[in-house]
């Protein structure tokens, strides 16, 4: 009977909203850290890059991706629009705070 209620348990959605969490928390966690530490001693931009690359990689390893953006849905132009603007924007703020 014990066991039949721990399957039920691990097969239950709280079970995979907690898997789920825990999944994010791991690159989060990270970010929050990197953030801490940029505010008390400093990180060089390509530091940060670095660090967000691989939170992110570690995101993309456990599953998690963008398959589509539900915001601009009836859009696709609009969406390809906003992701150049948005990666145009990252590379200036990169390059800005940078020493090159």
């Amino acid at each position: 009977m014990l066991l039949g209620q721990l399957a039920g348990h691990f097969a239950s959605r709280e079970f995979v909203f907690l898997n789920l969490t825990l999944k994010i928390m791991g690159p989060a966690t990270i970010i929050f850290v990197l953030g801490l530490i940029d505010d008390f001693w400093g990180v060089s931009a390509y530091g940060k890059f670095a660090v967000q690359v691989g939170a992110a990689a570690l995101l993309f390893w456990n599953g998690f991706g963008i398959s589509r953006l539900s915001l601009l849905a009836g859009y696709p132009q609009l969406a390809g629009c906003c992701a150049v603007a948005a990666g145009i924007q990252q590379a200036r703020m990169f390059l800005a705070n940078s020493s090159l």
